[in-house]
């Protein structure tokens, strides 16, 4: 059987749920997908994905400039890059036009409210969430409420699974 290989793209600190999720995606569908977990930058995300024994290859924070995801799904004959996150999504939207093999952006919260503790990281990178998202033609919601934002926000998308 040929397994179809998924690099599961998120940032290395990630500690809330949306890792989490990254995380049992990586290491439950290992049976099914040859999974990579592609973590921009270091952090306990990409400290645990190690421990846990689940692929791991670290993207700088500039990757979104220096063609590393690119080459590396080139070189690494990757059929699907699933995004995870702000700073996954941001990336996409530079990248996308580069990549030649399907994407897709998994929402795992309210990307308004995302750093709602942060009032200077709420008015940089919420919009650059937005626009990151808005670059996907697929989209994954977690929950009907996610789902319910983004047919809100009238963004575009061929699919949305719940």
């Amino acid at each position: 059987m040929i397994k179809i290989k998924v690099l599961q793209i998120i940032t290395g600190n990630d500690i809330g749920g949306g890792g989490k999720h990254v995380l049992s995606l990586c290491y439950y569908s290992k049976d099914l997908f040859h999974t990579v977990l592609g973590c921009i930058g270091e952090g306990p995300l990409y400290d645990k994905a190690k421990d846990l024994g689940i692929k791991t290859t670290l993207f700088s924070s500039k990757c979104f400039l220096n063609k590393e995801i690119e080459e590396y799904i080139k070189n690494n004959n990757i059929d699907i890059a699933n995004f995870h996150g702000a700073k996954a999504f941001f990336t996409h939207y530079f990248i996308n036009k580069k990549l030649n093999i399907p994407t897709v952006a998994t929402v795992h919260s309210n990307y308004k409210e995302d750093f709602l503790n942060n009032k200077f990281k709420y008015y940089l990178f919420t919009p650059l969430s937005i626009k990151g998202i808005k670059s996907f033609n697929n989209h994954i919601c977690v929950s009907n409420y996610i789902k319910d934002i983004l047919n809100k926000d009238n963004i575009k998308s061929k699919k949305f699974i719940v």
